[in-house]
């Protein structure tokens, strides 16, 4: 079935109608449709060029020696049973098998991420808020000579986007001046990385020492949320010891048919050397 695309035209078509007097009232869209003309290419052309981005990281990561070891790869190819290099190229088969397949993305900012976090796992306990992403601050338009950001938290994306600008800025360099080396991979995350935990460790200096000189001043503070959560658990055992020992003594008093008997004396003075130790223990805790 031919694509249909009249309804495209009711622009043109009404106008025509207008002009002979086909229709005597001007529509109500008319106006609205004639400053926003309906789009007629129907060709869906994809606004990201994933290849662009692919060879921008192949340029990150292929060094000097990187490259020049592809370079002969793809020129000879050694036999190890002949002992001989092939150097004729061999026509490969043309038919194309995937070309219905969908490309694999990759990109090297989601396995920087993934690095980062393997070795940082204590940083994903770190909260976010839902309005933090791409819909509120665009990383790319950042300035990423530095890793402090104004409108952005330090945080493991810090770091991903200070290496991508350490790569992309000595690439600039490089072709200025080609007597500097190119940097790799590895040498620009560790940059990031240090400068990450320089700042990381500063601020907790400056937090820790702003709280001892608060309290020399006299300030006091509320206890923490890890110290509510051992209040409130040393009171839950506390209360559970108080009902297991009502419970014990009801039981031996029905075993026994004396709960003043000498026997249940002596269960309660066990249990209690037994539960002695739980507040204790939270008490030490704190």
């Amino acid at each position: 079935m031919k694509f249909q695309t009249k309804a495209l035209d009711v622009l043109e078509t009404t106008s025509h109608f207008l002009k002979s007097g086909a229709v005597e009232s001007t529509p109500a869209w008319y106006t609205v449709v004639g400053a926003n003309p309906p789009f007629k290419n129907q060709i869906k052309v994809p606004t990201f060029n994933y290849q662009k981005v692919a060879k921008e990281q192949e340029s990150f990561l292929d060094t000097d020696k990187e490259s020049k070891a592809k370079k002969s790869t793809k020129r000879f190819q050694y036999n190890a049973n002949t002992g001989f290099y092939k150097t004729r190229i061999t026509k490969g088969n043309s038919v194309e098998t995937d070309v219905y397949k969908p490309i694999k993305l990759k990109f090297l900012q989601d396995e920087l991420r993934n690095l980062f976090y393997y070795q940082h796992p204590w940083e994903l306990a770190d909260g976010k808020i839902l309005v933090e992403g791409n819909s509120v601050v665009d990383y790319e338009k950042l300035d990423w000579s530095s890793i402090i950001q104004l409108n952005k938290k330090l945080d493991g994306e810090s770091v991903v986007q200070r290496t991508l600008y350490i790569l992309k800025d000595n690439k600039k360099q490089v072709k200025q001046n080609p007597s500097i080396e190119k940097i790799s991979l590895e040498k620009a995350y560790n940059q990031a990385r240090f400068e990450y935990y320089q700042i990381k460790m500063a601020r907790e200096a400056e937090v820790q020492v702003a709280q001892e000189e608060a309290t020399f001043s006299g300030a006091v503070f509320k206890p923490s949320s890890i110290e509510v959560g051992f209040e409130k658990e040393s009171q839950v055992l506390s209360k559970w010891k108080e009902d297991a020992l009502a419970e014990t003594k009801r039981i031996e008093a029905l075993r026994s048919g004396n709960s003043a008997g000498p026997e249940a004396g002596e269960s309660e003075g066990a249990l209690d050397d037994v539960f002695d130790d739980i507040p204790e223990a939270q008490e030490e805790s704190k």
